[in-house]
């Protein structure tokens, strides 16, 4: 989503009629909202972590981003500005896990192996980092290749993310539950 979300809001204002400059500025300035999102999101989901239990919060966090990764990109020939605001909501539930997730694990694994159990999620998180925007890339390019229209280009390709987002979903399920009071 991090690489991705930027050419979307862009590729919505050059839809609408603005040139690439403009709209890469833009995009830009939304980006820097998403970030603001994300800091917001963080604590936000964790405060809501600590009432409701890590389980609960994983499993809706992950199945509401999922959900905007399956739909924010069918969007995007409506006015930039309802992109935007998707994409700026989407990523409040697509960042809100990490800190439930951090806290789970530090919460859950023996200390003494708690730092290769980071590094192993660390790890984890660059691979798929590395992985999701050449598929949700590839896919773009056939499309376009192919002609399709900007909305099923721009659809699908964001689809791809929703399946991460299904993993997730499916993880958080077996996760025990040990909800705090």
């Amino acid at each position: 989503m991090w690489a991705w979300a930027p050419a979307l809001i862009a590729a919505s204002f050059v839809l609408s009629g603005e040139t690439t400059v403009i709209a890469t500025e833009l995009s830009a300035h939304f980006i820097t909202l998403l970030h603001l999102f994300g800091a917001v999101a963080a604590y936000t989901m964790g405060r809501l972590s600590d009432r409701f239990g890590r389980r609960t919060i994983l499993i809706w966090v992950a199945l509401i981003a999922a959900g905007f990764s399956f739909s924010v990109g069918w969007f995007v020939a409506y006015t930039p500005y309802l992109i935007a605001s998707l994409v700026i909501v989407y990523s409040f539930f697509a960042l809100g896990d990490s800190p439930v997730l951090t806290t789970a694990i530090a919460e859950r694994v023996e200390p003494a192996c708690l730092g290769a159990v980071f590094a192993v999620r660390s790890l984890s998180g660059f691979v798929a980092g590395a992985i999701s925007p050449v598929v949700v890339g590839s896919v773009i390019d056939t499309l376009r290749a192919e002609q399709f229209s900007d909305a099923l280009v721009w659809g699908l390709a964001f689809s791809t993310l929703g399946f991460g987002g299904l993993l997730a979903v499916c993880f958080a399920i077996g996760l025990p539950d040990h909800r705090r009071v």
